[in-house]
């Protein structure tokens, strides 16, 4: 009896531990996929390097940056290096053998600058795609901020709407109690009932796009999949907010200094003026001078050296292109020979002038276009100002309806107590607080938002707007 009371209380004890035992293996895997966010600049550091798309643009444009520079490659002389052997077979007379190794050296002299201008064009594409990853980047970084704020909004939101929940389920259950003693119809109780019922369905609703936009940003930060975002940070708003109209004059050169968009059409204004110009040099002759050594005999070693010397002059127009070159040789000390060639290639082309034409079109047409980004990013910076401004006019009128709201709710719980308003008049006057209270929120993290988005259009750090302005 004994044994057995024993086994019984072991396999109790066992049944009583084991859960407790469980759930903490269980709480231990569920915080080794945590991931623990304490700031957005954390979140941002944290998405770039886990970005793969990200650091394959990087890639990218270090590798037009080397092509850039590779291509001082056309100023430099060109060597070439051949070898030949024949061997002849003669009938009714000896076989010839004879074997050639030549050496020459060639060098652009004189292009009218088209070789300059193509190196040009080069360095232009590689700053393009230098500013293609800038804005690819702040672009990036603009969907982690707004994923990272919306989740400290609703994380705000959900604390409001708590709140109201918990004051819905006081009001409930007060007016059950009421019920049960006879002091209130059933309709009354059923009315607040199913107000708190409804109240409960937002909050889990809430709660639910809460963990899907935090899912969301997981994404973005490159997470592995079944990890958790966790934010530990209260993002605290300043006590007061200054209106940034009268300081646009300020903002406006460095917005401008600082846009990747300005910048890129300033580049493609840039390719265009060069390959206008590089139009216009296409008469001008390419002269090349050419150098050469060749050593030939019948066997090794081959002790027969010759000298050359050529130069080059093509005419590489649309219209008639000539190709001349004059050169002459050496053998054993002495002049051996000179050669004189000729040569052009019909037809010509027939539509250079209207090419030419447009191309001066189009140089009008960037000008006006780069003047039009500039008005176009002006009107953009007015428009974030007025919407920040804006947003602090609305907030301190938010502020005085949400006050007026919370001393209505503390006047009404008087009139609650001693009868004189109904109870679920009393809990939609807290529904309607929480709202106002939802929408400060919305506005406050609006206007936040709106400086952070002034601080990323300018490549300011993050909180610094103020710091600089003042600065200036």
């Amino acid at each position: 009896m004994t044994g057995r009371r024993f086994a019984a209380g072991v396999l109790l004890g066992a049944l009583v531990l084991t859960p407790h035992r469980l759930g903490a293996e269980e709480l231990s895997v569920q915080r080794s996929a945590e991931y623990v966010l304490t700031s957005l600049d954390q979140a941002v550091q944290l998405g770039r390097g886990n970005s793969k798309k990200m650091r394959y643009q990087e890639l990218e444009m270090l590798t037009n940056r080397r092509l850039a520079k590779q291509s001082v490659k056309s100023f430099l002389p060109v060597a070439s290096i051949s070898f030949s052997e024949n061997d002849a077979v003669t009938r009714g007379a000896p076989d010839s053998r004879s074997k050639s190794l030549q050496f020459s050296l060639s060098q652009l002299v004189f292009d009218g600058g088209k070789n300059r201008a193509q190196y040009q064009l080069a360095n232009i594409n590689a700053l393009y795609s230098f500013y293609e990853y800038q804005l690819a980047v702040k672009q990036f970084e603009t969907q982690i901020i707004t994923a990272y704020r919306q989740c400290l909004l609703l994380r705000r939101k959900q604390e409001i709407q708590r709140e109201l929940w918990q004051n819905a389920i006081d009001q409930r259950d007060i007016i059950r109690a009421e019920y049960e003693l006879g002091l209130v119809l059933e309709t009354d109780y059923l009315e607040v009932a199913l107000s708190a019922a409804s109240i409960e369905l937002q909050t889990k609703q809430l709660a639910e796009e809460t963990g899907k936009q935090h899912r969301g940003l997981g994404v973005l930060l490159g997470m592995e999949g079944g990890t958790q975002i966790v934010i530990h940070d209260d993002l605290a708003a300043p006590g007061t907010y200054l209106p940034l109209g009268k300081h646009l004059d300020q903002l406006w050169p460095i917005v401008k200094a600082a846009s990747v968009e300005m910048q890129k059409q300033e580049i493609n204004y840039l390719y265009q003026k060069i390959q206008v110009k590089k139009a216009k040099n296409l008469f001008a002759p390419a002269i090349t001078l050419e150098g050469g050594v060749g050593f030939s005999g019948a066997a090794y070693p081959m002790t027969q050296p010759s000298y050359s010397l050529k130069c080059s002059i093509a005419f590489n127009n649309p219209l008639l292109p000539v190709n001349l070159s004059a050169g002459v040789s050496a053998r054993d000390g002495r002049l051996s020979g000179a050669q004189n060639s000729a040569g052009t290639s019909l037809p010509a082309s027939v539509t250079h002038f209207t090419e030419r034409h447009l191309q001066d079109i189009a140089l009008v047409v960037g000008a006006f276009g780069l003047a039009d980004s500039g008005l176009a990013l002006h009107e953009s910076l007015q428009n974030m100002v007025f919407v920040h401004d804006n947003a602090i006019t609305d907030m301190e009128i938010k502020r005085g309806m949400l006050d007026i709201a919370r001393r209505r709710i503390q006047i009404d719980r008087v009139r609650l107590e001693h009868g004189d308003l109904k109870r679920i008049d009393f809990l939609e006057e807290m529904i309607q607080a929480a709202e106002q209270e939802t929408v400060l929120a919305e506005t406050e993290f609006d206007i936040m938002a709106a400086e952070r988005n002034l601080e990323i259009a300018a490549s300011i750090p993050g909180g610094k707007l103020w710091r600089i302005l003042d600065e200036i």
